[in-house]
């Protein structure tokens, strides 16, 4: 019997697999935001939201990502060499690890408010990395196949 359950794919948007940094504070009711600027990096980006990862040391402050509640301010480091993209962004899913001196905060979010110029080049650069490791896959793909079809005719021929 297979224990393992299957997740149903919620993603309306193709994403891409890399760490980004990005810097968060918690919002309150009001939209303003509260308490300390936090750090962690995405696990995946793509046109509507992202996943990020993010270590936060156990101190007073108190963190509930409730899904579909908590809204944060995000400055999203796409690419890193850009001045950050800003938005606001509501929690869709999270998961808590605890640790020792940390909790390990996984959580998903969904953008709320984006500056349209922004997004798109948000989409953008996600877009273009994603066609380079596409590229760099063919050609190591086609490399592969030369290599065995080189070595395949010189055995032959001996």
């Amino acid at each position: 019997m297979n224990t393992q359950v299957q997740k149903k794919e919620h993603r309306r948007y193709p994403r891409l697999y890399q760490g980004f940094l990005v810097k968060f504070k918690h919002l309150d009711e009001n939209g303003e935001p509260k308490g300390e600027m936090h750090e962690g990096f995405t696990r995946d980006v793509g046109k509507g939201g992202m996943s990020i990862e993010s270590r936060l040391e156990r101190k007073k402050e108190v963190f509930e990502f409730v899904p579909g509640k908590t809204k944060l301010k995000l400055y999203i480091s796409i690419p890193a060499d850009a001045p950050p993209v800003d938005s606001i962004a509501t929690i869709k899913w999270s998961t808590k690890v605890s640790e020792p001196v940390f909790d390990v905060y996984f959580f998903g979010v969904e953008y709320d408010q984006i500056d349209g110029a922004q997004q798109r080049m948000v989409e953008r650069h996600v877009n273009r990395l994603r066609r380079k490791r596409k590229f760099f896959l063919y050609f190591f793909l086609l490399s592969a196949a030369f290599i065995i079809l080189f070595a395949h005719m010189i055995l032959v021929s001996r």
